[in-house]
């Protein structure tokens, strides 16, 4: 009896093993896919551009611009590309192209919506939908038309099909067999039109081919992002990594060849063996959280940090008082290995020794941040040398913050001094010049986890000192 017992027992014991096992995998399927826009280390905001003249009629003609990266040329090239590839729709019918025939004809550009169908570190994917339409000047209505941009934010280019697709004969042929879903909607209706009647004639494989490869905006395409079933959770979840990484994103192929637009998605991973490798491999990448964005040294600020506040004692500064201010950080440049940075003191200070010899004493300099060290060029000697890459500035750099300390090269002689010294979490940069009474001196404290956390500047007998500090 007991032995029936203990088996009993042992049973429900793996029963319930089994279901809380399930249940942490069930969790793991809803929670594992969710990603929020605030993961991003940048935003987006409209900008609309209106243009008229004899010819052009463009109206509201919407796009999207990066805000908040840390990576302003970043952000700054990904914004001109999103800004030219919007705009290219009014180069597709060039006044001189328009047929005279005594009729006038006008070209209208619009927007009336845009969405941000996927975002990662990696890739953007942006549809629009409106209108662009040549047609007899008049009270006419405006077809519906449909654009999309999908950027590789690495590569900083607009990707086209063929650029991530590897095989367009086999992605042809599954159009044509009506393998994708029509998902667009009219009215709330969805829409009822086949790849396989939109391309009705004969010899339509050969057309809808030509149209894949072309650049005539007879096809668009992008990556939607979408809400997974739990069995799609639940099927990725036991997939390989690839798998993981393309669930919930479908392929989006967009035909205009009528007056209307069409969109067609696919799950992604149904097209897997028909997309180049370097594409799935940055879509798992994405997915896995890796990028090439290098960490910054543990002495500097974290990684996304715009400004830093700190107590300030300036040599205008009243004897035991002292003023609150901030230092703005601003990343310019990514090189292989490291981070380049600006440091700015924001202050409403008027203190007139903010300023020697047409240096602004407020700037505190170029500081590339790499994984063991912090090198930096001041404004004067940056605008001297031709830097042009890390090479350069490492070169010319002075290191101002490093794991291990270094000793004063001069020791007992006159000269320009500098030393570093690591105590613990803490690194200490110090310069100064003893050729003169009043020589030059200049200290950065670094502690690691915090960055920047003191600068002192100024000359002998503590002259025209700027002194900054905070909280540790």
């Amino acid at each position: 009896m007991k032995t029936i017992q203990k088996a009993i027992k042992k049973r429900w014991y793996i029963i319930v093993a089994v279901m809380v096992v399930l249940v942490i995998v069930g969790i793991f399927c809803f929670v594992r896919w969710e990603r929020k826009s605030s993961d991003l280390s940048f935003q987006f905001e409209e900008t609309t551009y209106t243009y008229e003249d004899e010819y052009y009629d463009v109206f509201n003609l919407v796009y999207l611009q990066m805000v908040g990266s840390r990576d302003k040329e970043k952000e700054r090239k990904i914004n001109q590309l999103l800004e030219d590839d919007r705009k290219k729709v009014m180069e597709m019918e060039p006044p001189d192209s328009y047929p005279d025939d005594g009729w006038e004809y006008g070209f209208y550009v619009g927007t009336h919506q845009c969405d941000i169908e996927y975002a990662d570190e990696k890739f953007i994917s942006i549809s629009y939908s409106g209108w662009v339409v040549r047609q007899l000047k008049g009270p006419y209505g405006l077809p519906a038309t449909m654009m999309a941009t999908t950027i590789d934010c690495e590569e900083m280019k607009v990707l086209e099909l063929k650029d991530v697709v590897s095989d367009l004969n086999g992605l042809c042929q599954m159009l044509l067999d009506d393998r994708f879903e029509g998902i667009t909607l009219w009215d709330g209706v969805g829409d009822l039109e086949k790849v396989s009647t939109t391309y009705r004639w004969a010899g339509a494989e050969c057309g809808l081919l030509e149209d894949l490869n072309g650049d005539d905006r007879d096809i668009e395409w992008y990556i939607k992002e979408r809400e997974m079933s739990f069995s799609e959770r639940w099927s990725a979840f036991w997939g390989d990594d690839v798998d993981k990484a393309l669930a919930g994103k479908d392929f989006v192929i967009v035909t205009l060849r009528d007056y209307y637009y069409h969109e067609y998605a696919i799950d992604m991973r149904q097209i897997r063996e028909l997309l180049k490798e370097d594409f799935v491999e940055s879509m798992l990448q994405a997915d896995q959280g890796e990028s090439e964005e290098m960490t910054p040294t543990s002495f500097f600020f974290d990684y996304g940090t715009e400004t830093a506040a700190f107590e300030a004692e300036f040599a205008s500064t009243p004897f035991g008082e002292y003023e609150q201010v901030k230092i703005q950080v601003e990343q310019v440049e990514q090189w292989e290995n490291g981070i380049l940075y600006t440091m700015m003191i924001e202050s409403d200070t008027e203190d007139d020794s903010r300023y020697f010899y047409d240096r602004d004493r407020f700037f505190l300099g170029y500081f590339y941040v790499s994984e063991d060290k912090i090198y930096r060029i001041d404004e004067n000697k940056m605008e001297e040398v031709n830097i042009k890459n890390e090479e350069d500035f490492i070169a010319r750099g002075t290191v101002v913050c490093q794991e291990m300390g270094k000793e004063d090269s001069l020791k007992e002689e006159k000269g320009w001094h500098e030393e570093i010294m690591v105590e613990g979490t803490v690194c200490t940069y110090r310069s100064y010049n003893d050729l003169t009474e009043t020589g030059y001196y200049e200290r950065f404290v670094w502690e690691k986890g915090k960055g920047l956390i003191e600068y002192k500047s100024g000359f002998g007998a503590e002259r025209d000192r700027i002194y900054l500090w905070r909280e540790t």
